[in-house]
């Protein structure tokens, strides 16, 4: 309540939460009435140093999503993937017990028992973007105070490699086309699957034999990519059978993005005709 009483003092007292800070003091009034003056008189100096709301309540999380997902939208700095990997983020979060929380009640500890499907990359996507709308929050001075340090989760490294022997037993189950030839180019290159969907003629270079990998997931991802084992005579034949293309789509598709975005099912449908274990995190080195 605005106004209490301690024990054994005549007096009333205020409270009032004043730019996200509890103010507490005394009215130095006996009466109630005259302490209402003074709390009134109290609010209408606070509001005239210009400060929003005096008893501001935050936002639970699923409130504050639209202010989010729409200053993304409007973002002019934030790249199109990472609209992507927040838009995403976000379909994870809102069906937690997070979502239904105040922005200033989440906790570390809630964000450790909460679970997300897919594993604990999908977690950290997930909990990466609580962040940064918790951060969003307070710069819209929404909430107030320290922001919990939310920590991510532990991702366990990819640790099946595959060998050549098994790359080119699967390759044989796969008819030809573009998963067959994504295939190829990923296992011979090293490359992430992402990295490799799109590839562009612009940074292939046959005859150095390698490929300037123009940006990707981390800050070393740009870098040049050797074209070792079938990755270059893969190459090779697409890009004659292309028109000899100086720039575009090194596996154009009809989606989205203009290119090939997965090849999960031909992968696991070959992987299964080879009689090989369907191993979730295997490397193609």
């Amino acid at each position: 309540m605005p106004l209490y009483r301690k024990r054994k003092s005549p007096f009333w007292y205020y409270t009032l939460t004043i730019d996200g800070q509890r103010v507490r003091g005394t009215t130095k009034q006996k009466v109630k009435s005259k302490a209402q003056e003074v709390l009134d008189e109290q609010r209408l100096k606070a509001r005239a140093t210009g400060i929003e709301s005096l008893t501001r309540k935050a936002p639970t999380l699923e409130e504050f999503s639209n202010d989010f997902l729409q200053w993304v939208k409007d973002s002019q700095s934030i790249k199109a993937p990472t609209k992507r990997f927040y838009k995403h983020a976000w379909d994870m979060l809102k069906v937690t017990k997070l979502a239904p929380m105040k922005l200033d009640a989440i906790s570390n500890s809630d964000c450790q028992t909460v679970t997300f499907p897919g594993g604990d990359c999908h977690a950290n996507q997930a909990l990466r973007t609580l962040r940064r709308m918790l951060s969003l929050a307070k710069e819209k001075r929404l909430i107030f105070g320290e922001l919990p340090k939310i920590q991510t989760r532990k991702v366990w490294p990819r640790s099946v490699a595959m060998s050549l022997p098994d790359a080119a037993l699967i390759a044989s189950k796969m008819p030809d086309g573009d998963p067959k030839d994504v295939f190829l180019v990923l296992r011979g290159s090293g490359m992430r699957p992402a990295e490799g969907y799109a590839m562009r003629w612009e940074f292939v270079s046959l005859d150095r034999g390698e490929y300037q990998n123009p940006n990707g997931k981390t800050v070393t991802a740009k870098r040049s990519v050797p074209l070792l084992h079938d990755s270059l005579p893969v190459l090779q034949r697409r890009r004659a059978t292309q028109g000899l293309p100086r720039e575009g789509w090194v596996f154009p598709s009809d989606s989205k993005t203009g290119h090939v975005v997965s090849i999960n099912k031909a992968f696991s449908t070959a992987r299964k005709a080879a009689g090989l274990p369907a191993v979730e995190n295997a490397l193609l080195m």
